[in-house]
């Protein structure tokens, strides 16, 4: 988890505490070792050549939706054999 308040407040912190979930330390405002966050720049990078015609927000679901089933695996796959360059550097890094 980040350093983010809503993982941090006392609140989250003793309902983690009671359910004897452990945590994992992660460095703070690290995108790169997130792969998640390379799939959201994809997608919202496909999705926003479809925003101009949008009116509103639920207006966006379906390109979501098409886009997201339209990642190509390869990609998916590259991102995911990244991580151990991601994890040695953020390691070189401490």
């Amino acid at each position: 988890q980040d350093n983010d308040l809503k993982h941090t407040s006392n609140l989250a912190t003793d309902w983690f505490s009671k359910k004897k979930i452990d945590e994992l330390s992660w460095a703070p405002n690290s995108p790169d070792m997130n792969i998640i966050e390379h799939a959201w720049d994809y997608l919202g990078h496909h999705v926003h050549i479809h925003t101009v015609l949008l009116s509103n927000l639920d207006e966006l679901w379906e390109p979501l939706v098409e886009e997201w089933g339209q990642i190509d695996v390869d990609y998916i796959v590259k991102l995911y054999k990244s991580v151990p360059h991601w994890v040695e550097a953020f390691l070189e890094a401490k």
